[in-house]
């Protein structure tokens, strides 16, 4: 196959063309995605319906939603666009969670720097499309609610590291925070944050 290239005129026309119907570059980036444009031709070439796909992509390397004013990123793991697909996400317990035992934040945050854990934006974007989450996300195997953390962006404010989970409750799902260094016990000694079996890490896996 040939080289593709395009002149000024071509790349003019199609910029004024996203623009009449309403294109953002985040849809825009989607087109470069697996074979999306593959879909796109096809309908062009009368082979395909407009029907281009029901995948859900997220974008891994955008940068994470702040969600207090007075937080800033610590960490955050980025990627490509992730195509959702929960038969790919694997609810981790490192072996200290297991069998009733449970780690501290700290501890946890480090063994899971080298996994591939999946990150705020994952979170966000499940928390906006909830039909997306698998049933079994709900509780655990002994009917507990399950806390699912997304590792792979930590936040940092004065006080502490904190890391993003979601859950379910009350017919719908929520999402909250669990600082690493934990909770004031008293007026003057602070707590490790603790993870229990019930706090698996959400991870990517291949």
């Amino acid at each position: 196959m040939s080289e593709l290239t395009f002149d000024v005129g071509l790349a003019y026309k199609l910029k004024q063309a996203f623009q009449r119907n309403g294109w953002t570059p985040e849809l825009i980036d989607k087109l470069c995605v697996g074979d999306t444009l593959e879909s796109v031709r096809n309908v062009l070439l009368g082979r395909g319906d407009t029907k281009v796909s029901d995948s859900h992509f997220i974008d891994l390397g955008a940068d994470p939603f702040i969600p207090w004013c007075d937080w800033k990123v610590k960490y955050h793991q980025r990627g490509d666009f992730l195509r959702w697909d929960p038969a790919r996400v694997q609810l981790y317990l490192c072996r200290s969670q297991q069998n009733g035992k449970s780690i501290g934040g700290k501890k946890l945050y480090k063994e899971l720097k080298s996994k591939a854990t999946l990150n705020a934006n994952v979170l966000y974007y499940l928390l906006a499309h909830p039909g997306l989450i698998p049933e079994e996300w709900k509780k655990d195997e002994k009917g507990d609610v399950r806390y699912i953390f997304f590792w792979g962006t930590i936040y940092e404010s004065s006080d502490d590291l904190y890391v993003l989970y979601l859950y379910f409750r009350d017919d719908q799902w929520h999402i909250h925070r669990r600082g690493l260094k934990g909770w004031w016990w008293g007026s003057s000694q602070k707590h490790e944050g603790v993870w229990y079996s019930n706090n698996p890490a959400a991870l990517r896996v291949a």
